[in-house]
Formats: structure tokens, C-alpha cells, sequence
């Protein structure tokens, strides 16, 4: 858009302008009316000649001072009552801000050109044109929200890129991150997209409620199922995992390496076998016990050979008791990564909850690991057309919830290797990884920093501030220093997924999650159901007694 339709002026440029950041004083009128805000987007003259198109600036940070009120005359309230006797102080008001200028849309490149230059000293400043904005975020393929500073301009983020590129949500707890996964998720949908999402706290089985057609588009996973909700039961065959993801399975601590010794020599036995812990025990006790086709004498002298394992063997039991209620592991069935007409992990036009509560997280992690090899090798079974391999019947968006569990930052969880293999070689397959956490210094780098896309909402702590910091190039310290002071559902977007960083507010979903804060003093106000009416609740005659005469204690 020409500079020449720009109807709102707001200021001008002030002391040495630079290609990259600008001082702008605003017009005392704007200071009263409608102030810039940190956030929002200008656009800054440069000479027609040079530049055909407006250039945007981003506000990263505002200041008020009054020449009227200088500091070496306020001694108290006092002095300034006394100065406001000689006039209205509010004529000496200065509005200041400092923007980052981040270039012009060119509609033939589709894209955000930087200019090289700086603009000239004294340079008019306007309101950015929704117009121009409208061109630049909402580009993308799926809306997510619209601009906190600019209400009537929605933002879209680009699908294929946060796929191609990977993406990481992160946030303080109740700051909104389930909310952002909601919307992207069903937002994807709509496009007939897949999406997986990892749920260890049960948060999105709910998005079933939103969809009244059959089959519902939002299939639900868990340990043994639940045919009352609708749940599918998940599947992993016991020979599909190695000795050390066993290991956590059974919780075998580390330490315990005649425990871990004397599984490895079960599965000796059972290797090329399909087998569950009956067979398992089974093998077991041949092992330490002898075959049955041995004579007395036999086995007798056999079993002095393996005493050392017969404390390990009585152990081994409890460990094996304690999971043989798992439904999730079996001998012969596992879960299908696409099956037509068969519940599957993977469907175009599905969300796939897989609810991994009440397992204990090492159980999770070797699951989730489970789950990633599967979708990987998918992958490389449909680009590369393997045949009588599984394949993945589309590209899909793997979204991790609580990521600082299954990808620590010091690694160590059976989950960490599949989940980098899939950061640093999933888009070449088709799947795309969103991490989501509220803790980012605890994430794994190495992960977080090929999530080419990032969704920030409120970050307080500062030491997940300088992992994000450290793990993106998009991410500067300006914006940077505004995450402790977002409001819930307002999110610093950056990364290859829009063409500018975006300070949004995200659309609040429409739906249920499980996730939401629960109305504490909702349930309070119900009282207890089961005491007398005299009991649940205070009377107000006794509550302001309290007030007359205070706690008695």
C-alpha cells in the first residue's frame, strides 16, 4: 500500500535513526486519546523515491516524562501541588517509544523485505494500515487468533510450516498452552489434517464432545479402554521392546544388576517368540529351576548353578505382579499405525488422543518412545514406498504434551532418542513435532532449538526465559522481556510459521478441556450435600459477629 493513503499520524522520528531501531515522540494528542502500546505495529515515512511501500515498526517499549516536573524541584507532594499552582503540568507530558523496524510487505515476493537504510531524522510516523497487516498475517492456513495491539486483524499461521519446521508451545501453568492446543488442533482438522497429541493428564478427550458425526473424528486411546466413553484400547506386544526399556517397565532400579542380568537371560529364552509375563514367568522359572525334562539329580545340580539369582527370581515376581494388571502391554496385539476401517494412531481427518494417565512415568516414557519409533518408521515406509511395511497414510502433527517429562534436559528417558530422531529428520517423513511444556529450561536444547516455530505465552522464570532465548534466532530480547507480562491467552508468536513476530491474543476455545481451572469457590458454595442445612454454611448473623469481635484464639 502507498504511504499516501496513510490517514493516522501518531509522531516522528527523533534523534539518530538506525536501519534496525528508531526513537519516535508522539503527538501530545495521541498521548491522551490512544497511546502506542508495546506490541503494536507503526509505519515509519521513508522518502517515496526510495521505497514504494510503508515500512513497519514494532513498539518494544514505551516512556512518559513531564519537562514540567523536573526531578531536582520534587522534594514532596508538596512541590508538586505548588508547581501545579503555575499551570497545567500535563503541557509538558513526553511520550517516547522505541520501535524495531522489521521491514515492508512486497506483494510480488509475498514476504517482508528489510530495508538496509535507515529512514531520515524527523520522519513522519503512522498507525499501521490494517490493510497492510491484514496482507502480512493472515497469510497462513489456519487462524489462531488476532493481534493484541490491532483487534480487527487476525492472525494465520502457516500448517505446512509448523509440520516442515516443528514447533514448541510453551508457558507457566494456567497461562493457556491446552487452550492453544485445542484450537490448532480442531483448527487443523478442518483442513483434514492428522494430529496426535500425547496426553499424560487426560486434558483432550473432550474434544470428542465437539463433533456429532459418525465416525467421530476424535479418537481416544487409553490402557484397557473404556467402552462408556467411547475410549479405544491401546496395544504394545511385550517382544517389541528392548531389555532396557523393560527395565522401566518393571521399574528395575539401576542398581539391581543381578535383576537385570537374570531378564536378560529370559529373553534369551523367549527371543523370536511372541510371549506376555505368564511366558515370561514361565521362562523364568525354567531358567532358575531347570527344565521339567531333567531328572531330580539333574536339576538339582542345575539349580546350583543359577543360586545366585534365586532372591532376584522372588523379586522379579512382585515387579512382574505389580504390571500384570497393565492392560497396555500384550503377546500378539499392538495398536496399528493405519488400518482402514480400524481404529488406528494415524487417519486423515483425525485427532488422536492417546491418555496416558495412571501409568507411572517411566511406563509413559517407554510407551511414548514406543509410539514415536512406530510413527517414524512409517514414515520412512510411505516417502521411500517400502513394501509390506506400515506406512503412514498422510503427514501428521505429533503434539507432546508435559515435553520436559519425555525429553529432559538431561536426558536418560527412553523416550529422548525417539523424540530427537523425529526433531532432527521427522519432516523428511511427515511428521511434525510440537512440543508443549511449562518448564522450557528443562526441555531437551537440542529439541527445542530445531522448533523452528515457537508459541510463547506468559514466561516468568528466568531461566526458562534464557532457554528460549538461547534456543531460538527469532526470539529477541525485546520481546523477550514482555513474556512476564502477558495476560492468560496472550502469546508471543515467532518462528517460520508467520512472517513477522506476532504479539497475539489466541482465540479462546469453544469447546471443554480438562485442563481448565476448576471453580474453587463454585464447589465450595455447593457445600456438602450429605451435611444439614445448619451446618454447610454459615449464617450471617454469625459472620458478622466474626467481624465485631475477631478470631477467638
Amino acid at each position: 500500500m502507498s504511504k499516501k493513503t496513510r490517514k493516522e499520524l501518531v509522531g516522528n522520528l527523533i534523534g539518530v535513526t538506525k536501519p534496525n531501531f528508531v526513537e519516535i515522540l508522539i503527538d501530545p494528542e495521541v498521548t491522551r486519546t490512544r497511546p502506542l502500546e508495546i506490541g503494536e505495529y507503526v509505519a515509519v515515512e521513508y522518502p517515496s523515491e526510495v521505497l514504494e511501500y510503508e515500512v513497519l515498526a514494532l513498539i518494544t517499549d514505551v516512556g512518559l516524562q513531564n519537562e514540567n516536573i523536573p526531578d531536582s524541584l520534587m522534594r514532596s507532594p508538596e512541590s508538586y501541588e505548588q508547581l501545579a499552582k503555575l499551570g497545567d503540568l500535563t503541557d509538558g507530558e513526553r511520550l517516547t517509544a522505541t520501535a524495531k523496524i522489521v521491514g515492508y510487505y512486497d506483494p510480488a515476493e509475498k514476504n517482508v523485505i528489510f530495508p538496509r537504510f535507515p529512514p531520515v531524522p524527523g520522519a513522519q510516523v503512522y498507525r499501521a494500515s490494517p490493510d497492510t497487516l491484514a496482507k502480512i498475517f493472515t497469510a497462513g492456513h489456519v487462524r489462531v487468533g488476532h493481534l493484541r495491539a490491532h483487534p480487527d486483524v487476525e492472525v494465520r499461521v502457516n500448517v505446512e510450516e509448523l509440520i516442515r519446521r516443528h514447533t514448541a508451545i510453551l508457558a507457566i501453568t494456567g497461562a493457556g498452552k491446552g487452550n492453544t492446543v485445542a484450537v490448532l488442533s480442531t483448527r487443523i482438522l478442518e483442513l483434514n489434517g492428522s494430529v496426535v497429541i500425547i496426553d499424560p493428564h487426560e486434558e483432550y478427550p473432550s474434544l470428542r464432545e465437539l463433533y456429532n458425526i459418525k465416525p467421530n473424528p476424535v479418537v481416544v486411546f487409553c490402557p484397557g479402554g473404556d467402552r462408556a466413553k467411547n475410549y479405544y484400547p491401546i496395544y504394545f506386544r511385550w517382544n517389541n521392546f528392548t531389555a532396557e526399556e523393560i527395565f522401566d517397565i518393571l521399574e528395575i532400579r539401576e542398581g539391581a544388576t543381578i535383576q537385570r542380568g537374570l531378564i536378560r537371560e529370559v529373553l534369551a529364552l523367549l527371543e523370536g517368540k511372541d510371549w506376555d509375563l505368564t511366558d515370561f514367568e514361565e521362562a523364568l522359572d525354567r531358567f532358575i529351576l531347570g527344565d521339567e525334562s531333567l531328572s531330580e539329580e539333574e536339576r538339582k545340580e542345575y539349580q546350583k548353578t543359577t543360586k545366585r539369582y534365586k532372591s532376584a527370581r522372588i523379586a522379579l515376581k512382585d515387579y512382574i505382579k505389580g504390571i500384570m494388571g497393565s492392560q497396555i502391554f500384550n503377546k500378539v496385539n499392538e495398536t496399528p499405525v493405519f488400518e482402514e476401517h480400524v481404529a488406528s494412531l494415524v487417519a486423515p481427518g483425525q485427532i488422536t488422543v492417546i491418555c496416558l494417565s495412571g501409568l507411572p512415568l517411566r511406563v509413559q516414557q517407554v510407551v511414548v518412545g514406543r509410539i514415536c519409533k512406530k510413527l517414524y518408521d512409517a514414515g520412512v515406509a510411505w516417502r521411500r514406498d517400502f513394501e509390506n511395511r506400515a506406512q503412514l497414510p498422510c503427514p501428521t502433527f505429533m503434539v507432546i504434551e508435559e515435553a520436559h517429562n519425555f525429553i529432559p534436559a538431561g536426558g536418560g528417558a527412553k523416550s529422548s532418542t525417539p523424540i530427537n530422531r523425529i526433531a532432527a529428520e521427522g519432516r523428511k517423513f511427515g511428521i511434525g513435532l510440537c512440543i508443549v511444556s511449562q518448564r522450557p529450561n528443562k526441555v531437551d536444547q537440542n529439541v527445542l532449538s530445531q522448533c523452528n516455530s515457537q508459541i510463547i505465552l506468559k514466561i516468568v522464570n528466568p531461566r526458562d526465559q534464557s532457554q528460549i532465548e538461547n534456543s531460538s534466532e527469532a526470539i529477541s530480547a525485546e520481546l523477550l522481556q514482555d513474556l512476564p507480562s502477558l495476560n492468560k491467552g496472550e502469546a508471543v508468536i515467532v518462528g517460520s510459521c508467520v512472517l513477522l513476530p506476532a504479539l497475539v491474543k489466541i482465540d479462546k476455545f469453544w469447546g471443554n478441556l480438562g485442563g481448565d481451572d476448576i471453580p474453587i469457590l463454585e464447589h465450595w458454595g455447593r457445600g456438602n450435600k450429605k451435611a444439614s442445612t445448619s451446618t454447610a454454611k454459615l449464617k450471617r448473623d454469625d459472620i458478622q459477629k466474626f467481624e465485631d469481635t475477631g478470631p477467638l484464639i
